[in-house]
């Protein structure tokens, strides 16, 4: 099973809300508006689900859909420059999209999705200053919330 799969059926098992399928032009068009196509762990999320949340006694996460991915990267980022993450350094801010965020005033996680960058797929959170690397991969994010989706400082030791 595919970690897009795996977290759909997790989503489905516990009850949360999957919304349909994205088509391959809501795909395009969301990788046209960021500037760069998305990490195939990613996409095939989103040939599963537009998006989804997931809600708890103690905590809400939410995956951004599909049509939200640019705005939420503009306007949750508020970058004036770009972010330095321990152990990345800087990070230019137009090669990373954010896709989940979990609470309120909590942290965000963003894919880095630049093709060149060293990282590439990796997901990090700007939970604190420096920004940290919650996993070093989509299917690792996706692991560790299927564990223990209360746990929103992921990658956190």
């Amino acid at each position: 099973m595919t970690p897009a799969q795996k977290l759909i059926s997790y989503l489905r098992e516990i009850s949360s809300p999957v919304d349909p399928p994205a088509n391959e032009q809501d795909i395009l068009t969301a990788e046209s508006e960021l500037g760069y196509s998305l990490p195939r762990e990613l996409r095939e999320f989103y040939q599963l689900s537009r998006g989804s949340s997931y809600d708890s006694d103690s905590t809400f996460w939410e995956f951004f859909h599909i049509d939200q991915l640019e705005s939420h990267s503009t306007y949750r980022s508020g970058l004036r420059s770009n972010p330095v993450c321990q152990g990345i350094g800087e990070i230019h801010r137009d090669s990373i999209v954010i896709f989940a965020d979990v609470m309120i005033d909590a942290p965000s996680y963003w894919m880095i999705i630049d093709p060149d960058h060293k990282n590439y797929g990796a997901i990090l959170c700007d939970g604190d200053k420096p920004w940290w690397i919650a996993a070093k991969s989509y299917a690792e994010f996706i692991d560790h919330f299927i564990k223990d989706p209360d746990d929103f400082f992921i990658g956190i030791s």
